[in-house]
């Protein structure tokens, strides 16, 4: 009689049988519940910024919300605000990841689409992280540095 290999048959089976959780598609990694928060908070503040709404943003960040936009200005709340309508067009988050470490959340990622920022131009691919912090309302961005990939990274596939 020749062994079973169970073990191997196991892994087939939990692998045929697994099933991908709402939110992610095959291929995908899967994330926790809370990872999704998180990166669903992230994605409602691009959101926000490509909507030009205010209460939307206002709702979504931390009152001591600091962000440094690209160019090398470090804003606080009120000038994020004021300067949402200086980005028209289309960005998207791209190649996201969140960690979480008790009550924060660092989430990385890239940001691309058809979108141009006054006074700036058109805007390169943008490398990102952003700091989220947990409130009773949920999670909220504390914190956020957008730098613009460089052309020789872009070139090259690193950005």
């Amino acid at each position: 009689m020749k062994p079973v290999l169970v073990a191997p048959l196991f892994a087939l089976f939990a692998l045929i049988a697994t099933e991908v959780p709402a939110g992610a598609e095959a291929g995908q990694p899967q994330h926790s519940t809370e990872e999704l928060a998180v990166l669903q908070a992230n994605e409602a503040v691009l959101r926000a910024v490509r909507d030009k709404d205010a209460k939307a943003f206002g709702d979504l960040t931390v009152n001591d919300l600091r962000v440094l936009a690209p160019g090398g200005r470090l804003e606080d709340k009120a000038m994020v605000i004021k300067g949402l309508g200086t980005v028209v067009g289309n960005l998207d988050n791209v190649e996201t990841e969140a960690i979480i470490v008790g009550d924060t959340a660092i989430v990385t990622g890239k940001m691309q689409g058809n979108a141009a920022m006054e006074p700036f131009g058109k805007l390169p691919p943008m490398k990102y992280i952003a700091t989220f912090v947990r409130t009773g309302e949920g999670w909220r961005m504390l914190s956020r540095a957008i730098t613009p990939c460089a052309s020789v990274a872009i070139e090259k596939g690193a950005c």
